[in-house]
C-alpha cells in the first residue's frame, strides 16, 4: 500500500501521468500502522524557546539507483479507499455535536466563499486581490497565490511543470517541479525541483526554489538529494525534506532564503507536516520493534510530544490547538474519513465521513476546508466544517469541472 501525500493530494484518475510523478518522489516514505489503539502523550509539554536547528550539510550520499515508478499505461484505481475504523472520539471541553459527522454533499447549505486559495476552472481564486487567471491547458496539481501571482503545477509530458501567470496572463515556466507551497499570509512561496532522465527516472539533485512579492527568486541547489519535496514556508524558512541515498530515511531540513545552505532539523524523520509558524512538526517513526507511528515533534528542541499510531499527522491548525489526520494508509481514490486531533494529546476529538476527502486544510482556527467528492467523475465541492460543532457548509458550489483546494 502506498502512503497518502499530505500536500499533493489524488488527482482525478484521468490525470495519471501527474499522480506518478508525484508518487516517484513520496513513494519510499514509510506509513505508519496501528499498534496502540490510544494517541499518547510523551510527556511534558512544548517548550517556549523559539525554533532553532542545528548547521548540517546537505544529503551527499550517491543514490543506490532506484527509480521512480515508471510512465502508466492504464488509469488509476476508480474505487474510494476503505477507512479503517476509526479510534473513539474523546470529547473536548467546549466541543458540542455528533463525534462522527455523516456529510452527505448536496444537502449542505451555501455558506461563504474559502478565504484560502483555491482553483476554480482556470482561475485562482481566494486570498488578497481579484481572481488570477491560470496559463497553460493541463490538469492543475497544486496551485499557490504570491501577491498578484498565481503559481500553478501543472501535469506536463511525463512531469509536473510550474506555472506563473498574473493578471494579464504572462506565464513562465519550471520544468520538473515535484512540490509547491506558500506562506501563510500569501506573500511568499517555495517548491522544489528534481532532476529527471528523459525517460522520467529520478536522478541525484535538485534546487529548492523561494519566492516572495519583493525579492527575486532565490535558490538553493541540492546537487546529492533524492526525493526532494517542500513541506512550508513558516517563519521566514523554506522547511524541505530529502534523501541522501535511494534506500535512506528522508530528513527535515530548514532553509533560509538567500542563505548558501540549509540546517538539518533533529529528531524529526520522514516528516509529514510543518505548523505554520515553524515550531512543530510531523513525523513517521519506529514504535516498540513492531510498527511506526505518527509523531509530532518540537522542531527547537527534537523532542517528541506525543504520538498517533492510528491516524496520519497532515496538518495544524494556526494556533497548534487542533491537529488535521487521515487513515494510516492510503491507497485509491481517497480516503472516506477525515479526523481533527487535540493539539496536546493527539486524542480524537471529532471524525467526518461519507465522502472522498481529497484535501483538507485549516482555515482559521476554528474551521477547516475540505475539497471533497462521491468519486470519480461526481461533482465536487470545496466544504467548511467548524471544529468545535461538526457542523458543515459548502464554501463553492457543486461542479463537474476543475477544483482545487490550494497549498
Amino acid at each position: 500500500m502506498r502512503q497518502l501525500n499530505p500536500r499533493l493530494t489524488v488527482v482525478v484518475a484521468a490525470v495519471a501521468v501527474a499522480a506518478v510523478v508525484i508518487g516517484g518522489v513520496v513513494a519510499s516514505r514509510q506509513s505508519p500502522r496501528s499498534i496502540d489503539s490510544d494517541a499518547a502523550p510523551l510527556g511534558g509539554s512544548p517548550s517556549s524557546p523559539a525554533p532553532s536547528v542545528a548547521p548540517s550539510p546537505a544529503p551527499s550520499a550517491t543514490p543506490s539507483g532506484a527509480k521512480p515508478p515508471a510512465k502508466p499505461t492504464g488509469t488509476p484505481t476508480s474505487a474510494p479507499v476503505s477507512t479503517p475504523e476509526s479510534t473513539p472520539v474523546t470529547k473536548t471541553p467546549g466541543q458540542t455535536g455528533q463525534a462522527v459527522v455523516p456529510l452527505t454533499l448536496d444537502k449542505l447549505g451555501e455558506g461563504r466563499t474559502p478565504q484560502l486559495a483555491h482553483v476554480v476552472g482556470r482561475e485562482l481564486r481566494g486570498g488578497p486581490g481579484a481572481a488570477l487567471k491560470i496559463p497553460g491547458t493541463g490538469t492543475i496539481v497544486e496551485a499557490v497565490r504570491v501577491g498578484d501571482t498565481a503559481l500553478a503545477l501543472q501535469d506536463g509530458q511525463g512531469s509536473l511543470k510550474l506555472v506563473r501567470g498574473g493578471y494579464v496572463g504572462d506565464s513562465t515556466e519550471v520544468p520538473d517541479v515535484t512540490t509547491l507551497v506558500a506562506s501563510p499570509d500569501g506573500r511568499a512561496a517555495a517548491y522544489a525541483s528534481q532532476r529527471q532522465s528523459s525517460t522520467g527516472e529520478q536522478l541525484k539533485g535538485g534546487v529548492v526554489y523561494a519566492e516572495d512579492t519583493s525579492s527575486p527568486v532565490r535558490k538553493l541547489p541540492l546537487p546529492d538529494a533524492l526525493d526532494l519535496e517542500v513541506l512550508a514556508y513558516a517563519a521566514n524558512r523554506v522547511f524541505y525534506s530529502a534523501k541522501s541515498s535511494a534506500r535512506g530515511t528522508a530528513k527535515l531540513y530548514a532553509w533560509t532564503p538567500g542563505r548558501s545552505s540549509a540546517s538539518l532539523v533533529k529528531g524529526v524523520l520522514d516528516p509529514t507536516a510543518v505548523s505554520a509558524d515553524g515550531r512543530l512538526a510531523a513525523s513517521i517513526e519506529a514504535w516498540s520493534n513492531s510498527g511506526t507511528c505518527s509523531f509530532v515533534v518540537e522542531i527547537a528542541t527534537g523532542k517528541k510530544l506525543w504520538r498517533a499510531c492510528d491516524h496520519m499527522v497532515l496538518g495544524f491548525t494556526p494556533d497548534k490547538s487542533s491537529v488535521i489526520a487521515g487513515p494510516t494508509y492510503a491507497d485509491g481514490y481517497a480516503p472516506l474519513s477525515t479526523w481533527i486531533l487535540d493539539g496536546s494529546t493527539g486524542a480524537v476529538r471529532r471524525e467526518w465521513t461519507g465522502l472522498a476527502f481529497k484535501r483538507v486544510r485549516a482555515e482559521d482556527d476554528e474551521h477547516l476546508l475540505m475539497q471533497v467528492d462521491e468519486g470519480p467523475e461526481t461533482k465536487g465541492a470545496i466544504v467548511r466544517c467548524a471544529i468545535s460543532t461538526g457542523e458543515c457548509e459548502r464554501a463553492t458550489p457543486l461542479t463537474s469541472g476543475q477544483l482545487k483546494l490550494g497549498g
